[in-house]
């Protein structure tokens, strides 16, 4: 068995005719645990680095050949998506990589996710995996729950009945595809359930019909692009729309306010005009008093 580091995705230790087996999780999930055993390795010993650190030991996509029932793969181990300090995007171009150069595709999309609550990152996992593969790569995800209990370790059901709705549902949509990643801690690599539950995963890769293609990211990329442009487009519509409702309701106040300013002004003047009127009419009631004072005196001589 191969004790070697694995290579990096872009190295010519790629099998062109090999299928790929693709490890994907959130980081400290148990990726390169699982691609250990996998390869009949010990879980820390293999050549997939572990750590108990929360920063991602695997900084770029690693490979490493697996033999299963005289099958050959590209076992390829990935970053943390969405935890790690690479940005996805380049995380996603090494997987497009690998895909684009092996002929036969990716034949299973190992998920493999904390035995606890279906967590935020994980849903968010499953939505980059979805949005960069598209749809069709449900028909491929095998779901492996790590860091399970060891009564689930022993029993598969302890498991199925700890799962929340949204754990179930996403089971239903890869099509009840799953398994636990068997803990050495509990049952040590000679231990018939820690061999149970590896050749559990082993026959779910294997029984998965046909890969995932080129021609499937393509068109997934594709699709990709076209909502990403979509949103784009609506998010610039939106915020010019904003934009001018802001301004519109900006000059909108400002009319109002100059409206309450003239009615102001305009109700001043009519009031300053009606106490000028009435102060016009005193007067000339005083001079018509005066007058009709000064017409009697004249009358009397």
């Amino acid at each position: 068995m191969n004790q070697t580091r694995p290579k990096v995705s872009e190295g010519s230790q790629i099998n062109l005719n090999y299928p790929v087996i693709l490890l994907v999780g959130k980081t400290g999930a148990g990726k390169s645990t699982l691609g250990n055993l996998l390869l009949d390795q010990p879980y820390d010993e293999g050549p997939f680095i572990v750590s108990d650190r929360m920063d991602s030991c695997t900084q770029i996509c690693a490979e490493s050949e697996v033999t299963i029932d005289g099958q050959k793969f590209n076992l390829v181990d990935t970053p943390g998506i969405f935890d790690t300090s690479k940005p996805n995007e380049e995380v996603y171009k090494e997987i497009a990589k690998i895909v684009q150069k092996c002929a036969y595709g990716i034949k299973a999309i190992l998920f493999v996710f904390e035995a606890k609550r279906f967590t935020v990152e994980q849903g968010n996992v499953l939505y980059g995996i979805k949005s960069f593969f598209g749809e069709g790569a449900l028909n491929y995800i095998i779901a492996v729950f790590s860091h399970a209990t060891k009564k689930q370790n022993a029993d598969k059901d302890e498991m199925r009945k700890a799962w929340n709705p949204a754990i179930s549902s996403f089971i239903v949509s890869i099509g009840n595809r799953w398994d636990i990643s068997p803990d050495s801690d509990y049952f040590p690599p000679e231990h018939e359930i820690h061999q149970l539950r590896l050749r559990e995963i082993k026959d779910l890769i294997i029984n998965t019909q046909g890969s995932y293609t080129t021609e499937m990211l393509e068109s997934a990329r594709q699709v990709q692009e076209r909502i990403q442009r979509e949103k784009q487009e609506e998010e610039k519509r939106i915020r010019e729309e904003y934009e001018e409702n802001l301004r519109k309701e900006g000059k909108e106040k400002a009319d109002r306010e100059f409206q309450t300013q003239m009615n102001i002004l305009k109700n001043k003047v009519e009031q300053k005009q009606n106490d000028s009127i009435t102060s016009i009419v005193k007067e000339i009631a005083n001079l018509i008093k005066q007058l009709r004072k000064f017409a009697i005196a004249c009358f009397l001589l």
